[in-house]
């Protein structure tokens, strides 16, 4: 799949049955975990890791900080945060979450609701640096992605 992909070739082009759209996400995780660097850069983290603290599921309540009000108040600290970013990253950043929101529209048939897809691709997205706790910042970095979504 990888080498027809990169052929600009579509490997599913003669596939009839859905099973092999598993290879392709696999194709596009394995892509993205072999970048230079991640699309959502390291010198980000934390800046990302202090979004989603303020933007918490229900369950994560034991921060006394400011909670983000609105998703819209959500939308408007990430774009200040991305707008330094060179534009190239921008675009590849926009199209892979509209494509990971489309893909979870069909939740009800793939099982891929957003929590889900964050966790495939959360940590490939938003690798956590190694100096930091992998466990205490996964759920973070589930949530960002998930709200990205």
């Amino acid at each position: 799949f990888r080498e027809a992909f990169e052929r600009g070739e579509d490997p599913l082009a003669d596939v009839t049955d859905a099973s092999d759209i598993n290879s392709v996400c696999g194709v596009l995780k394995l892509y993205l975990r072999e970048l230079r660097e991640p699309v959502f850069s390291v010198q980000y983290f934390d800046q990302f890791m202090d979004l989603a603290r303020a933007h918490p599921p229900p369950i994560i309540t034991q921060n006394k900080e400011k909670k983000l009000e609105s998703k819209h108040e959500f939308v408007l600290k990430v774009r200040d945060l991305v707008q330094s970013w060179p534009r190239s990253i921008f675009v590849v950043m926009r199209y892979i979450f509209a494509f990971l929101n489309h893909l979870s529209d069909y939740s009800d048939e793939n099982m891929m609701d957003p929590y889900n897809l964050a966790i495939c691709f959360g940590p490939t997205l938003v690798p956590i640096p190694t100096d930091r706790d992998q466990v205490q910042f996964q759920n973070l970095v589930n949530e960002l992605i998930k709200n990205f979504i």
